[in-house]
């Protein structure tokens, strides 16, 4: 297997991840996923859902610190004992009715869904993260009532075979287990998992993010059932996030064959090498967060905190691989 291979490989997942994110953030889109995903939003149309977003999206950006008071809706929280938990999309919506109220939604797009274990946890302990971050700043003392709903959604582009075509849903309930029965007010919050399918499917959801994010639909073709179906209005900058997460789409695909053959002729490849290899992809990720800083797509705070660096050391870095 070439170094080579594995270190354009590595950047090209990266990139594609990061302008999956960002076409995920915008308010056409999101409108369709909330439509099918909260349950407020059920009976109201994708331009009424649009007017209830909170245009301040925060995507794997903004860092929190658990004991700090920065900002609502920040994108990571971080303690000495939980270490670091980034969001890939976090913002506000309105609930609209005669009082209005807001909800918190996370949305995660997973390309790697083999440790699904892992994941299935891993979204309890966002919306758990979610709900504990709300004292001192949603709500004051022991207002516990005051606590905001949030929603988590979890989107699975390559999901385990038998999960495909799926949505899965997990919030809590109330049972009774002695006496007569009574009801509480449960609803704190909701995750969903959307496994997307390789070919269109019969559930809008799912359909939808099949076309969206699929790497067998060309972009031309892709932004004229989203435009003709889904009613999505596609304008100058979702068009070249559309054309771009494409073009990604192939070189990801191409180079990942080409590393398939190559990893069944070099089987016996020795350790000292695979240890080359090793340092080779850690080179790769940082050459990948240093284009994503000269494409203006993070900025220099961003992607040295990314890459675990000061801003200084992330510059003297960038100088030497250029």
């Amino acid at each position: 297997m070439s170094i080579e291979n594995i270190l354009d490989t590595n950047a090209l997942k990266l990139k594609y991840n990061t302008h999956v994110k960002t076409l995920l953030s915008y308010s056409e889109i999101l409108s369709v996923i909330l439509m099918y995903t909260i349950d407020e939003y059920a009976n109201l149309s994708k331009e009424q859902i649009m007017n209830c977003i909170d245009g301040n999206i925060d995507i794997d950006s903004i860092p929190v610190h658990q004991n700090e008071r920065i900002d609502q809706n920040n994108t990571e929280d971080d303690s000495i004992t939980d270490g670091l938990v980034r969001y890939d999309l976090r913002f506000k919506v309105k609930i609209p009715n005669e009082k209005p109220v807001e909800v918190l939604v996370n949305i995660e797009a997973q390309m790697d869904s083999s440790n699904h274990k892992r994941l299935d946890k891993r979204s309890m302990y966002y919306v758990s993260r979610m709900i504990s971050a709300q004292k001192g700043m949603e709500f004051e003392k022991d207002y516990y009532e005051d606590i905001k709903k949030v929603y988590s959604i979890w989107i699975y582009m390559e999901p385990l075979k038998g999960r495909e075509n799926t949505i899965q849903m997990i919030k809590p309930t109330n049972e009774s287990v002695y006496g007569n029965g009574y009801k509480t007010d449960t609803d704190l919050f909701k995750i969903v998992m959307v496994n997307v399918p390789e070919k269109r499917s019969d559930n809008k959801l799912l359909d939808f993010l099949c076309v969206l994010l699929s790497d067998k639909i060309e972009a031309e073709k892709k932004k004229k059932i989203l435009k003709e179906e889904y009613k999505i209005k596609i304008n100058e900058e979702m068009n070249k996030e559309v054309d771009t997460m494409c073009n990604l789409a192939d070189g990801v695909y191409n180079h990942g064959y080409e590393k398939g053959i190559e990893q069944g002729i070099e089987k016996g490849i020795e350790q000292g090498i695979e240890q080359g290899m090793e340092q080779g992809i850690e080179i790769g990720t940082l050459k990948a967060y240093v284009d994503l800083v000269q494409d203006g797509i993070l900025t220099l705070e961003v992607a040295s905190k990314k890459v675990s660096m000061t801003k200084e050391e992330f510059i003297e870095k960038m100088m030497h691989l250029h």
